[in-house]
């Protein structure tokens, strides 16, 4: 899919509090959500890169950016986005997941929300991952149609021997 579709349709999903955002890495996924960050401008973005943050610290780091996870509150006042990229980083951090996917439905204020961002999603993913709305991999991949489409448009233009070629091949 094009960028701008792709942002469409993250900015679509981020009507849900939580939306999961997951591809194989070297995939442009972080990238596409600092696009992001750029196309929410009237929206208060908070980027962070959980890679680089050890996962002891999660809640402390929600917690400087105006949400206590631990005692169900928030300082936050306007429309926020939180931007958890490489977020299985803190897959290990169960206390957290829990806090995060679960406890916050119950006082949490709708103008918050959460992207996750993944590029592994593995069998210590939090198990309430499954249920979020998301966007995966096959999400950026051409349906069967549309590679049939392409397909036979190269062929109209290079010959089938060449559409063929890169059937196999592909």
């Amino acid at each position: 899919l094009l960028r701008p579709v792709l942002l469409q349709k993250i900015i679509d999903g981020l009507r849900n509090r939580h939306f999961l955002l997951y591809a194989p890495p070297a995939t442009g996924i972080t990238a596409l959500a600092q696009m992001l960050c750029v196309k929410l401008s009237r929206v208060s973005v908070i980027y962070l890169q959980c890679a680089s943050i050890p996962p002891r610290e999660c809640f402390d780091v929600l917690l400087r950016n105006g949400v206590d996870l631990k005692n169900g509150k928030t300082t936050l006042t306007s429309e926020t986005v939180f931007i958890l990229d490489h977020c299985h980083a803190w897959f290990g951090c169960n206390e957290f997941w829990n806090a995060i996917l679960k406890g916050v439905d119950h006082w949490f204020p709708r103008y918050i929300r959460f992207l996750y961002i993944a590029t592994l999603l593995l069998s210590k993913s939090p198990l309430y991952f499954s249920s979020l709305r998301s966007l995966r991999r096959e999400d950026f991949l051409l349906s069967k149609q549309e590679s049939v489409n392409v397909i036979e448009r190269i062929g109209s233009k290079f010959g089938d021997a060449f559409a063929h070629v890169l059937v196999e091949e592909c």
